[in-house]
């Protein structure tokens, strides 16, 4: 009877509220996710605690300055999480597609065809006629490999000028700044060309020479002088703006 009694006396009414909250209980928030938003929170109060300690939370304007510096803050972070990512993404782009080159034959990878189609009429020929290059131990000329042939051989070395100059600048951004992140930029690149010409080695058809790991080096050299070179102009202005 009493039973019967207190669920009538319960009819109608709100079920009491219960005695453990709905966030400690952990119903809707688990654990972990709530250990990681107690390090987000700390994180964060530790980033602008410089910032507040100079204008208090309970003032106006440090309020402001608060919204303000977070504003700032994430626009810089975003931007610059941003620039890393599309780096990285360069930097993967650039490796895989030395492992493909590096892994085909001659056949599969020459432009002769393309350049007959593209070029009938041999533009430049004169003066291209007039260069000879050493090259493994053989001079390269329009004489010694005809037009087309040697048009190839100056794309594929000119490939191979920029393309470990990109990765070469592609390690200098990545790397943190330091002393010695310029020639640890360079020291990555030569690890590098030398992997991509042993890679070649083991492909039908192909060869491994050191001029061609001398030549990657020579255009990291030119890419990360010419970083250096805008790294230091950036500097430069910036602290004329400062000092004016």
């Amino acid at each position: 009877m009493r039973q019967g009694a207190l669920s009538l006396a319960h009819c109608g009414r709100h079920p009491p509220a219960p005695s453990v909250s709905i966030i400690h209980s952990g119903l809707f928030i688990p654990k972990p996710l709530r250990h990681v938003c107690i390090l987000l929170l700390c994180a964060i109060g530790f980033y602008f605690r410089r910032s507040l300690s100079h204008n208090p939370p309970w003032c106006a304007d440090g309020v402001s300055d608060f919204t303000d510096n977070f504003s700032m803050h994430s626009q810089i972070w975003y931007t610059r999480t941003m620039k890393k990512l599309v780096v990285v993404v360069l930097l993967i782009g650039i490796i895989v597609g030395l492992s493909i080159s590096s892994s085909q034959t001659y056949e599969q990878q020459t432009i002769v065809p393309k350049l007959q189609e593209l070029l009938p009429n041999q533009p430049l020929e004169q003066p291209l006629s007039k260069l000879q290059i050493p090259y493994w131990g053989k001079t390269i000329s329009v004489e010694e490999r005809g037009y087309y042939y040697f048009l190839e051989f100056l794309v594929r070395k000119s490939a191979h000028f920029f393309t470990f100059g990109a990765l070469a600048a592609v390690f200098y951004w990545l790397l943190p700044k330091f002393r010695l992140r310029f020639f640890l930029a360079a020291f990555l690149t030569f690890t590098a060309a030398s992997a991509d010409e042993f890679h070649q080695s083991l492909t039908g058809g192909r060869t491994a020479t050191w001029q061609d790991v001398l030549l990657d080096m020579s255009g990291a050299l030119v890419f990360l002088l010419i970083v250096k070179i805008i790294e230091l102009f950036r500097s430069n202005s910036q602290t004329s703006r400062t000092g004016g």
